[in-house]
């Protein structure tokens, strides 16, 4: 097998790769509907999370994303001090 024969048996099935990426790194948040991809940016030395708005949920795990955590242990903190 010749070294194209490679390259393009690669092309041919990465779709296969970047499916199975996606079934791993990329999760759904049931809480706002969205999925999401945690990314270490290299650039600003920190972890953002990319949200993928219209991105199907389908076969992803279900983890509710760091904004939503925030958002409801803000509105449990005002629930409290309000109470």
């Amino acid at each position: 097998m010749s070294g194209d024969n490679i390259k393009a048996g690669i092309r041919k099935h990465a779709w296969k790769v970047d499916a199975k990426r996606a079934d791993k790194y990329i999760k759904y948040c049931p809480k706002c509907k969205r999925c999401y991809e945690q990314m270490f940016r290299h650039t600003w030395q920190q972890l953002t999370i990319v949200y993928l708005e219209n991105f199907p949920s389908y076969g992803k795990e279900k983890l509710i994303c760091d904004d939503c955590v925030k958002k409801s242990a803000l509105a449990s903190s005002n629930a409290k001090k309000g109470g």
